[in-house]
């Protein structure tokens, strides 16, 4: 991947839990010199206008779609390195 000069798979958010019911609270981690963002309309976290900036925990109060995909600090949002992003399903109660 470095030969590519794409993101390491380390840097990919990583969510937990990744699913499960709600009311959730989901654990962000991403990679040094990583930034996350996330939607929970289930559209692409790295095209989106509703991509939120995601610290270190989310709220998931309700059945959604979660995408999460991190962009190296430093790079603008329109023109960063992205990593792959990550789909995770909260159903409803």
């Amino acid at each position: 991947l470095a030969a590519a000069n794409l993101p390491s798979s380390d840097a990919v958010p990583v969510a937990e839990p990744c699913g499960g019911g709600v009311p959730s609270t989901v654990r962000i981690t991403t990679g040094a010199a990583w930034t996350a963002y996330a939607t929970l309309d289930g559209s692409d976290p790295r095209l989106s206008a509703t991509r939120a900036l995601v610290a270190a925990e989310l709220q998931v109060d309700e059945a959604a779609v979660v995408r999460l995909a991190a962009v190296e600090d430093g790079y603008a949002i329109e023109d960063g390195r992205w990593t792959d992003d990550v789909e995770c399903v909260f159903a409803g109660p």
